[in-house]
């Protein structure tokens, strides 16, 4: 049986012109997308080596994955989701920007070692012989709602073995300098973040000053907080003063898709402008190339 939306709410069919002009923004972030690919591609024929290199190569293939998603998004005109996805990507910006501003390895070994952290405490958070195993069961239990065992959702993991083996990892002569640091800055916080080791930034904002971008979070970064945390609500409503009423948007509203666009291009083009710089510099030539086949639509934003 299929059931079909009230058309008021969610409507299915769009006017051909709207649906024309979703289309044109979606395929202009694929180009967008494309591109990057190369970068990436680039990025990964260099055949490094090195754990270093992973930080900087999984970020930015998230941005890509993201940037992806968000062209899916606006050919459906499902644009206030996009918002979410353009908050993370600029997250991702920081976090790139601060890798490659200075001391990159070590920056790079504190992102793998605070990573490597947050799996053991997750693993041990299922492992009912752990505390923070039975802590979390007692939670589960408590929940009526809930029917968990722990017991049983662990049984097909051997937990302790992986936690074993990521343990034995921190203690690679690669990742020693890092762990003692990480151990250093847990006496003093309840929640590390991985930019926090050796004296970095206290938060995301205080991240977002050291690399001069105040204006972007608070901007963008912080202006987005809200659609995340589920207290931006109120944007579903339309007021008509001249009329004296206020009506109900509809869901899949086309409204801001021009502006989310151009959003999702501008900070992506500018991650690809810090990736290029740092992981693959030889390629400028061919960048630009690529890029200049996209710049009219891009600028025409």
């Amino acid at each position: 049986m299929k059931i079909n939306p009230v058309p008021d709410v969610l409507p299915i069919e769009i006017d051909e012109s709207s649906q024309n002009e979703l289309n044109r923004l979606s395929e202009m972030v694929s180009e967008f997308v494309n591109l990057g690919t190369y970068l990436y591609a680039w990025d990964l024929e260099q055949a490094r080596g090195g754990e270093e290199n992973l930080p900087p190569l999984l970020l930015f293939r998230n941005v890509l994955e993201l940037l992806d998603s968000i062209a899916i998004l606006i050919k459906h005109s499902s644009i206030d989701p996009c918002k979410l996805i353009i908050r993370t990507i600029l997250e991702s910006k920081f976090y790139l920007d601060y890798l490659f501003k200075e001391h990159t390895y070590q920056r790079s070994m504190a992102y793998l070692v605070w990573h490597t952290h947050e799996e053991i405490n997750s693993l041990n958070k299922h492992d009912i012989n752990t505390d923070q195993g039975r802590t979390f069961q007692q939670i589960l239990t408590s929940d009526k709602k809930i029917n968990v065992d722990l017991s049983d959702h662990a049984a097909d993991f051997d937990l302790v073995a992986l936690v074993e083996s990521k343990m034995t990892m921190l203690g690679y002569p690669q990742f020693i300098e890092a762990e003692q640091e990480y151990q250093k800055v847990k006496k003093s916080r309840n929640h590390i973040f991985w930019y926090q080791l050796y004296k970095g930034p206290a938060s995301i904002k205080k991240l977002a000053e050291y690399l001069g971008e105040s204006a972007v979070y608070e901007m963008y970064y912080g202006g987005h907080s809200a659609s995340i945390h589920g207290t931006r609500v109120m944007h579903g409503l339309y007021n008509k003063p001249s009329e004296g009423m206020t009506e109900f948007v509809q869901i899949r509203y086309a409204r801001d898709a021009r502006e989310v666009a151009r959003e999702a291009l501008t900070f992506s083009f500018s991650i690809y402008n810090l990736y290029l710089q740092n992981r693959v510099p030889e390629k400028r030539k061919e960048f630009i190339d690529l890029y200049l086949l996209l710049r009219d639509d891009y600028l025409s934003l």
